[in-house]
């Protein structure tokens, strides 16, 4: 080492002068740049200078330890206003006890993301997740030993070298069913319930234009209103809510789908409107208004498309509605009058059979089964053929029994006099399902076998929405109900009794 360098080195002060020197250029470049300064802290303890942990990607510096001199006036500064606030905050399921919270902080910070399943302002949310390391860019926290169907509140909280802390806002996402969709619906499709995200899409909608609202949902699917003009005498704000079916229905506001008909995908759609000017709900509309649906393949798989039906949850159960399939774009679209909650709903194909193990029922096309799993489908459609051969030979020993003994056969039924419901059995309800089957708009798959299942269901509510004057308006009704009362039976005799 050159002798002048080792005498400028002994001596303290002029090291001392250099490394401050250092420091100072380095502050003043710092400075110089969009507020730079912000990344440090000062206290009131220290009237010039205070350290902290520091960043300055946008300058090429990477990150230290540096100083910050009192450039602002103020005692204490850290990042530069809302800077340091965490953004892109969302939340994903991960089975149906975990949230992955995902956020992302454009300069270095510890995180703490706090959560409850009872809402309250972020700083006092009861549990909290931490990061101990400074991060930036885009992060997630996995939180766990949630419970499921359960919904969660959350936010995150970014915190400087100097201590100062930023909060996002509070945001809400459920966590995943418990053991799935229960009753005899549910989901066949492949279960996305790990991706669910409660969103909402809001928007204004004058009385005099109308106007629309759509909503992407975190499965792929859309959900969409058109409201005409004049619909409603107020100019309203319109949402369109997906939430978790499992969810909805572990709280009550839904019910299951019904017996032998299965969700498309895992959501339900909540829509509602309030007047714009007093705030007020507005769920009744007297003009028709248009909601359509799309679905992916991987949400119908296993399902017949031609079955597909929105429902609506009117009066503490689903309702299936008349609506129009659109199977080149995977839409289905329906139209009411009212705001409420809608789900689209379908039935097995026929190429479909349902596999139940120990832990879970699954859906598969036949050609995905294996030898075992056709072996066990062969002899559950066996027994079911014996079960009806047994019904059939029944009603022959019956006939005969009659015809040995001198008596007249059962005589055949011409005319429906007697109320047919859900589950009802027997020569009657074969009767409505030969008529109904004589409209294959009404009754696509045509099944007569005596018992009142949901297809029979959804056929008698098509009947009576499409002859709904005659049948659903003189008893005050606006969407069928699939029960065959008096109104719907004088229709099906006038239609078919003479037969």
């Amino acid at each position: 080492m050159p002798k002048k360098i080792k005498l400028f080195l002994n001596s303290e002060q002029k090291v001392s002068k250099l490394i401050f020197g250092v420091l100072m250029v380095g502050l003043a470049v710092l400075v110089a740049g969009n507020g730079a300064f912000a990344y440090f802290q000062r206290t009131a303890s220290d009237s010039n200078y205070d350290y902290g942990y520091g960043y300055g990607g946008s300058y090429g510096y990477g990150y230290g330890y540096g100083y910050g001199a009192d450039v602002s006036g103020y005692n204490d500064y850290g990042f530069y206003g809302a800077d340091g606030k965490a953004t892109a905050l969302s939340a994903a399921q991960s089975g149906s006890s975990r949230l992955v919270v995902g956020y992302t902080t454009d300069y270095y910070a510890k995180n703490k993301v706090y959560y409850s399943a009872t809402s309250a302002a972020c700083s006092s949310l009861t549990s909290s997740v931490s990061q101990t390391a400074f991060q930036t860019g885009a992060n997630s926290a996995t939180i766990s030993d949630l419970t499921c169907g359960t919904t969660y509140y959350y936010c995150v909280a970014s915190e400087d070298a100097g201590g100062n802390t930023w909060y996002t806002s509070v945001a809400n996402a459920d966590t995943g069913a418990c053991g799935g969709s229960g009753g005899g619906g549910g989901s066949v499709a492949p279960s996305t319930s790990d991706t669910i995200v409660s969103q909402t899409m809001a928007g204004a909608i004058s009385s005099a234009s109308g106007g629309s609202v759509v909503l992407t949902t975190s499965e792929g699917s859309k959900a969409e209103v058109v409201m005409p003009a004049g619909a409603s005498t107020a100019n309203l704000t319109v949402s369109v809510q997906s939430k978790s079916a499992a969810s909805a229905e572990a709280a009550g506001t839904v019910g299951v789908a019904p017996t032998g008909v299965y969700r498309v995908g895992n959501l339900v759609f909540e829509f509602s409107a309030q007047d714009a000017s007093t705030n007020q709900a507005v769920s009744q509309f007297s003009k028709d208004i248009t909601l359509s649906f799309t679905y992916t393949d991987a949400q119908i798989a296993g399902l017949s498309e031609d079955s597909l039906q929105v429902y609506t949850w009117q009066n503490g159960a689903w309702v299936a509605l008349t609506g129009v399939i659109d199977k080149v774009n995977n839409k289905i679209t329906i139209t009411v009058n009212h705001f409420s909650y809608f789900s689209i709903m379908g039935q097995k194909s026929a190429t479909s059979t349902t596999i139940t193990t120990a832990t879970s029922t699954i859906t598969k096309a036949i050609n995905q089964m294996t030898v075992t799993e056709l072996r066990a489908k062969i002899k559950e459609v066996l027994s079911l053929m014996i079960n009806l051969l047994s019904q059939m030979i029944g009603q022959w020993q019956t006939q005969l029994q009659a015809m040995v003994h001198g008596q007249s056969a059962p005589a055949v039924l011409k005319t429906l006099d007697i109320n047919l419901k859900y589950g009802s059995m027997g020569d009657a309800v074969k009767l409505l399902q030969t008529w109904l089957s004589q409209d294959k708009d009404i009754y696509p798959l045509g099944v007569i076998n005596g018992t009142f299942g949901p297809a029979t269901k959804a056929a008698v509510i098509k009947f009576q929405e499409k002859y709904k004057d005659e049948i659903l308006t003189p008893a005050g009704l606006i969407n069928g109900n699939g029960l065959v009362g008096a109104g719907t039976r004088a229709k099906l005799n006038s239609l078919y009794g003479s037969q």
